[in-house]
């Protein structure tokens, strides 16, 4: 997903090592927000936080902080019931409007429409609203395991 969304493969690298350097000043204090909460959502330091709020607005904070507690969830979920992701890309854990408007046999204004009244399940990641994959699939009736 990464890879889609345009990050180059040092920025990629730069993630598996945790050497952040390689990353923007608002998009390292993004990710050090991520890992803080991911380690210990108790500990986030008001140093941290200081810094967060120099690069981001209130809403933008908020909007970071639940696209992290929802991967949190899925990874603590599938880990705790040994879940096993089987995505034909497991890359891939949200899709855009306009994909499940196509695979829900929807227009792109009605599926815009139906994430407004929410119908249509959608997170905001950046300026950019997504459908996580598993209320995808069972809109569609699909099985989360994709058997």
């Amino acid at each position: 997903m990464a890879r889609r969304e345009g990050a180059t493969e040092t920025e990629l690298k730069a993630l598996e090592t945790g050497e952040l350097a390689a990353f923007r000043p608002r998009e390292r204090v993004a990710l050090e927000f991520a890992e803080a909460m991911t380690r210990d959502s108790t500990r986030v330091s008001d140093e941290l936080f200081r810094r967060l709020r120099e690069q981001f607005e209130e809403g933008e904070i908020v909007e970071i902080a639940a696209v992290a507690g929802l991967f949190n969830y899925f990874n603590r979920f599938n880990n705790a019931l040994h879940v096993e992701i089987t995505l034909t890309d497991p890359d891939v854990l949200v899709r855009r409007v306009e994909e499940a408007a196509n695979l829900l046999g929807l227009g792109r204004s009605s599926a815009y429409e139906a994430a407004r009244r929410g119908e249509l399940p959608t997170i905001r990641m950046g300026r950019r609203l997504m459908v996580p994959v598993p209320q995808l699939l069972a809109l569609l009736g699909v099985q989360a395991t994709g058997n």
